[in-house]
This record gives C-alpha cells, structure tokens and sequence, in this order.
C-alpha cells in the first residue's frame, strides 16, 4: 500500500559475503516490531505484522525502502526492525529519521536517506510494554478497516473485489475492479493464506490497477 507523503523513508542497504567472501544467496526481511503502525495524522494502519523484505543480487547486495522508526507521524513509538538474513542471528535495529541523504551523484540512491546495515548497531529485541499493543493478527487489521470504511464510508464505496492469481508471477494484472476510483484499501495473501508485503500496487485509471513484486507469487488480493 502506497505510504502517504508524511512520512519519512529510509532506505536500508548492504552486502552480504559468506565467510570464503562469495555472495550469498536469498533475501533479508526487516519486521516491524510492533503487529501494525498506523500514521496518526491520517488515521491511516500503514504496515502490518508483513515484514519488509529484499532478494539479494548475485553480488549479495540488497537495498529495501522502510519507514524510519523514529518519525513521529507514526504509532506506537520506541519500536525497532526485526532484521533477519542468511548468514546472520537474528537481530534488531532501529532506522533513524535523521539519517542523512547520499551525496554521491555516481550512487544510484543519490539525493535518498540511506542507512548501511552494516554502520546500524544491532539491539536487543524491545521489552514487553514498551510499545503500544495493536491489533495482532492481518484478519484483526483487515476487520478493522473494514468496520471504519462502513462507519465512515468514501464517495461510491463498492463492494470488496477479490482477485485471484493462480500462477507464481512479479506482476499480477491489469486488475480491473471496477470501482471507478481508486482502491482506498487493499491486502494481499499468498496460497498459504499469509499476508504479503514488498509490493507496489499502481493505479492505471479509476477502474483497472497492477501489482508489482520482486518475488514471483500466487495467491489473493482484497480491494476496497
């Protein structure tokens, strides 16, 4: 789901070499510690208990775009990533707001806010209470905006469309729900009936989107 414009990416980068230094293979995650965050001036949920991820390259880098964890758009507060990667324990960092942009017009992230995983100090895991308890399940989330788009209900509201991918792929679509405007919500589920994240769903007029992915992935997507 599109991140409103108040709040403050990071993007967390690195390389990750096995103990002979050859590129390792497969995909690093970073997970919101806590089960939702929800932007406060919007009154919008903006991620969920899906983590973050990105598929490393065939020379071990990866860069994946978070929120950072010290915004104070953003509730509960005092929370961290939970980073986990192939060769590594699992561990927890926190991505500042004030991380400064690379000056580097030979970076291809030149101009973004850039954290270097290898320059985060990992940290224990957050002690309970020290983040607020939100809705611990995606289905908890999902009834919940639900139940705020029935109270508060946007011009043409439509029924939930539901679209079904039955073959692995990275983009899913022309989708066309029909709304005649733009989804408002929108979670999406692997054949496992595990919520997904690291996708971006573009909207190519009022009645047809894409999803985009960097892993190819079959399953479900709810539309409202």
């Amino acid at each position: 789901m599109p991140l409103p414009d108040n709040i403050t990416l990071v993007w967390v980068r690195g390389t990750l070499l096995d103990g002979d230094g050859e590129p390792v293979s497969g995909r690093v995650t970073l997970q919101p510690s806590p089960s939702a965050l929800v932007d406060s001036a919007a009154r919008q949920i903006i991620a969920t208990s899906a983590p973050y991820f990105a598929v490393l390259d065939e020379d071990g880098t990866f860069a994946v775009e978070v929120p950072a964890t010290d915004d104070s758009n953003v509730q509960p507060t005092g929370w961290t990533y939970e980073v986990r990667t192939p060769i590594q324990a699992v561990f927890h960092i926190v991505v500042p707001e004030s991380t400064p942009p690379i000056d580097d017009l030979g970076d291809d992230l030149n101009g973004e806010r850039v954290l270097e995983l290898s320059s985060a100090t990992p940290l224990p895991a957050p002690q309970s209470g020290t983040v607020q308890t939100l809705p611990p399940t995606p289905e908890d989330v999902a009834a919940a905006v639900d139940a705020y788009l029935l109270a508060n209900p946007p011009s043409g509201l439509a029924e939930a469309f539901t679209h079904t991918q039955a073959t692995p792929a990275t983009v899913w679509g022309p989708i066309a729900h029909g709304f005649g405007r733009r989804p408002v919500a929108w979670s999406l589920y692997d054949t496992d009936d595990r919520e997904c994240g690291g996708y971006e769903v573009q909207h190519l007029d009022l009645d047809t989107c894409r999803v985009s992915m960097d892993v190819p992935t079959a399953g479900v997507i709810r539309l409202l």
